[in-house]
């Protein structure tokens, strides 16, 4: 690695970019912290690291630890309950840009004891009663998807005729004023979700009416066969999915008020 050389020939070994005045102790942020802390594959900015300088303060003020077995216990598991061997681990450390195992293991042992300090302040603010639950799937109904029974043909122009007695003719199943010939497909079936632009005129169907639609060469013909209309979901098929989301809803709101709160009324000096 070659360092940046200065007018007086000394050489930058790192940069501080800020320094957080947090409850306990202040701290100085360098860039080499914020650059460190992709080792979880994510772009990180300074903010980031601040706010889990702040965490983890807070970590101590509520008694929360962190032991070297609690680190391994969860690289174990992102492991997938394989071990990791110290010898890995070095050259992971050494490749975000760790001096040392111990480093290491001091950024995951913050990055650990922040997330552990948070989820005890938000756990009980993440709650979501049956109640909201229930509430939320009788307000936002949903509904199992519609099918669409068909068979289609192909019906060519013909000589003398007029495109609109032709269509005419298909749409009312008749061949006294035109004579024609259809060879339907085999039935097939479409989810409603699935059709496409041009084939919305299905959705208007009724069982038995046959629709024609021009093209270059003649007309697309389609027969409805047979509806399955959509039903309302009832709450148990829904009450796993409607939890999780309100869960979610809830966490983003409850994630980012608690980051503004951990930033209000401390001093942040920046350099950069």
């Amino acid at each position: 690695m070659t360092l940046p050389l200065l007018a007086d020939n000394s050489f930058v070994i790192d940069e501080i970019t800020a320094v957080v005045e947090g409850p306990l102790r202040s701290v100085p942020i360098l860039a080499s912290d914020t650059k460190r802390r992709s080792f979880d594959g994510a772009t990180h900015t300074d903010d980031d690291v601040i706010l889990e300088v702040l965490k983890d303060q807070r970590a101590e003020q509520l008694g929360v630890t962190m032991e070297k077995e609690d680190i391994d216990r969860s690289l174990r598991a992102m492991a997938h309950g394989e071990d990791v061997s110290p010898e890995s681990l070095a050259m992971q450390a050494q490749s975000f840009g760790f001096d040392s195992l111990d480093e290491f293991y001091e950024a995951l042992k913050i990055l650990y004891r922040a997330n552990s300090a948070m989820e005890v302040e938000v756990r009980s603010l993440l709650q979501v009663s049956e109640q909201e639950a229930r509430e939320y799937a009788q307000q936002h109904p949903a509904y199992t998807d519609g099918i669409f029974y068909l068979q289609s043909a192909i019906v060519p122009f013909q000589d003398g005729v007029k495109h609109a007695a032709l269509k005419r003719a298909l749409e009312k199943q008749d061949t006294r004023e035109v004579a024609y010939t259809l060879e339907w497909s085999e039935p097939f079936d479409i989810a409603d979700k699935e059709l496409a632009k041009d084939k919305d005129f299905i959705r208007h169907m009724h069982e038995g009416q046959v629709k024609a639609i021009e093209s270059e060469q003649g007309f697309q013909v389609y027969k409805l066969k047979k509806i399955n209309k959509p039903q309302v979901l009832t709450f148990d098929e829904r009450r796993k999915s409607i939890l999780n989301m309100l869960r979610e809803e809830k966490f983003n709101t409850v994630f980012k008020k608690y980051n503004e709160d951990m930033l209000h009324d401390v001093v942040i000096t920046r350099y950069s």
